[in-house]
């Protein structure tokens, strides 16, 4: 359910952020731009919602909650 509110926001703000443009009527490419810093706004909230806790918030596996899993949570800085 949070999951649907959140794609229902993301897609209203897109929708939002197209309608409102004063480029949009140019077609310059800005309401992409806004768009992508959407996108990336609602994927930091759901990283930090749902990831943080075991990853850490700048994902090297080092949550609050890592201590406590076995396997320890993937480390996403390391390559």
């Amino acid at each position: 359910m949070k999951r649907l509110v959140l794609v229902c926001a993301v897609v209203a703000s897109a929708a939002l952020a197209v309608g409102c443009s004063k480029d949009s009527a140019q077609g310059t490419g800005s309401t992409q731009a806004a768009a992508k810093k959407i996108d990336m706004a609602a994927a930091k909230a759901e990283f930090t919602t749902r990831c943080s806790s075991c990853h850490g918030n700048g994902g090297h596996g080092d949550g609050p909650a890592a201590a406590a899993l076995n396997p320890k949570p993937r480390n996403y800085t390391d390559k």
